[in-house]
């Protein structure tokens, strides 16, 4: 490999792959809408908010950004819905509609097209994490959510279907 290459594969590691100047940056595959299947999702028995119906939309957000409007109706009939923004290439995620949790942060982070980790922080700590993948045909959205719940480690798996 020649050191230009060398140069030009730890700049792409380095930035996280994001496109050199002067290339298009390629539409991610979470891009569109997506709606719950409870079948084939999984939420730890007893465990509080487990909805009852809930639709996520990905837009492209101008200028370089992602956008997503997330609507959830719980069991229990109460509602939440909310906007938030982030860099398509990833970075803190920003507020639009409806109002983060006091001391609260999420970062986005863009692993591969289709393949998103979400950091959910606590007054700087991290308290869990959300492995976002687009199956390889595009038309489901898995969404794993790690954390600890009453010291018991819990995963909660959202599948998605495309709408």
């Amino acid at each position: 490999m020649t050191k230009w290459a060398v140069c030009i594969c730890v700049a792409l590691i380095v930035s996280g792959g994001a496109p050199v100047r002067g290339q298009q940056n390629a539409r991610d595959p979470i891009i569109g809408a997506w709606t719950l299947n409870l079948v084939q999702s999984t939420f730890p028995p007893g465990m509080p908010g487990i909805p009852k119906a809930q639709t996520e939309v990905y837009r492209e957000s101008p200028p370089g950004r992602i956008e997503l409007a997330f609507s959830r109706v719980l069991v229990d009939g109460s509602a939440m819905n909310l906007t938030i923004v982030w860099p398509a290439s990833g970075g803190a995620v920003q507020y639009v509609q409806g109002t983060p949790t006091p001391g609260e942060t999420l970062v986005e982070t863009r692993l591969a097209p289709g393949d998103w980790l979400v950091t959910y922080m606590r007054e700087g700590a991290q308290y869990a994490t959300m492995r976002k993948v687009v199956s390889a045909d595009g038309r489901t959205l898995r969404q794993t959510y790690t954390t600890v719940l009453q010291g018991k480690p819990i995963e909660i798996v959202a599948v998605m279907d495309r709408q």
